[in-house]
């Protein structure tokens, strides 16, 4: 569920790149199913709201705080590995 809730809020967060925001929207439900299959007694409707909700809180906890920003993206190269994904690179420093 941690992967989901950690894609969700990078799609959230990449309104303004539709590319960024489908493919970690695509990460988010592949992970977000394959929880739900290894806890198949979990409700899916319970698990969803959970996740949208944990996403939208850690979203808010970033807000323009980079470090948190660097933790979040360093929490999604873990789930890149564990997944298979290509691993998402670190956002450019301004």
């Amino acid at each position: 569920m941690d992967c989901a809730v950690r894609y969700l809020t990078l799609a959230a967060g990449a309104g303004a790149n539709p590319q960024v925001q489908q493919t970690f929207m695509s990460r988010a439900v592949d992970a977000g199913q394959r929880h739900a299959k290894a806890n198949p007694s979990l409700d899916q409707q319970a698990l969803q709201t959970t996740i949208q909700t944990l996403a939208q809180a850690r979203g808010q906890k970033i807000g323009s705080d980079r470090s948190a920003l660097i933790d979040l993206f360093i929490d999604i190269r873990l789930c890149d590995s564990k997944y298979g994904y290509p691993l998402t690179p670190f956002p450019p420093r301004n």
